[in-house]
Parts: structure tokens; C-alpha cells; sequence
């Protein structure tokens, strides 16, 4: 999606070690990534979030935040980042009045599994590549506790 607004360039692999600059700014679109974001309208306690895209052409604020929980702990997790992100939501509000804010939350367990609600979120983001990235999403889920698994291993 931030390629399609110009914001980057290239893809990076999903097994990348590169980080996206927390701030890319264009005539179409602001993207911030992993940075705090200081509320004017109220107080926020999470202000944190993964992704914000603020898309000026179709006056559009995507919040999203991924989060790999245990297995069972997957519906709650989704419910928790909703209230939590909720006052930086109604900020946004606040700051784009004219735009309709969407929150995502991208909720992975941590053996790969997801909701439908995360392929749904996923085919309104991307499209035509939601399944794709769903794919790409769960490799480097189940890569990582895999690396965590055998970090463990190691320390026996």
C-alpha cells in the first residue's frame, strides 16, 4: 500500500533485518511507523501504534497494529487492542475531521493461526495480494518462534 502511494521505492523481503523509516511524508500520503504520536484533543495512554497510514487522495487514516499472541489468547487479543487504541482512534478524528479512520489489528498466534477477520482486514489493505501476504505474515511468524524455540533449545 505505501508503494502504491509512492511513499517507497522497493520491497523488502519479508525476512528482512531492515526497519522503514518511522516518517515518510509525500503529497498523497504521511506514513508513521513504530513512533509515538502525542494526542492534542485528550489524553492517550497507548500512543504507540505499529503502522499509520494517512492517505490525503482518498482522505482515508488506517491504524494497524499486529500482535502475535499464544493460540488461545488470539480473540482477546484483538478485543484489547481495540479498547486500548480507542482514545488515539477518536484523536485522529479529532486531527482529520473530514476522514474516515480505520483501525486494523493484524492478530497472528503465535504457530501461524488467524481469524478471518484478519483476511478480511488484509483484502481491504492489499487487495488482490491479501492472500500472498497472508502467507508472508505467517512465515515470518512461525520463522521467528522457531528461532525463539531453538534460542531455549540452546540454552539447556
Amino acid at each position: 500500500m505505501i508503494r502504491a502511494l509512492d511513499l517507497v521505492t522497493s520491497e523488502v523481503p519479508w525476512f528482512s533485518k531492515i526497519q522503514p523509516k518511522p516518517l515518510n511524508e509525500n503529497e498523497r500520503a504521511i506514513t508513521y511507523w513504530d513512533i509515538p504520536l502525542y494526542a492534542d484533543n485528550t489524553q492517550v495512554k497507548t500512543n504507540r501504534i505499529d503502522a499509520t497510514i494517512v492517505d490525503k487522495e482518498n482522505k482515508k487514516v488506517s491504524v494497524r497494529d499486529m500482535s502475535y499472541p499464544w493460540v488461545e489468547d488470539r480473540e482477546e487479543k484483538d478485543a484489547e487492542n481495540t479498547t486500548k487504541y480507542g482514545p488515539l482512534r477518536w484523536e485522529f478524528e479529532q486531527r482529520y475531521p473530514e476522514y474516515h479512520v480505520t483501525q486494523f489489528n493484524i492478530i497472528v498466534d503465535v504457530l501461524g493461526g488467524y481469524s478471518r477477520d484478519v483476511r478480511k482486514a488484509l483484502k481491504e489493505l492489499v487487495g488482490d495480494k491479501s492472500d500472498t501476504k497472508a502467507l508472508q505474515i505467517q512465515k515470518s511468524v512461525t520463522t521467528s518462534s522457531l528461532n525463539i524455540a531453538r534460542h531455549f533449545k540452546l540454552l539447556r
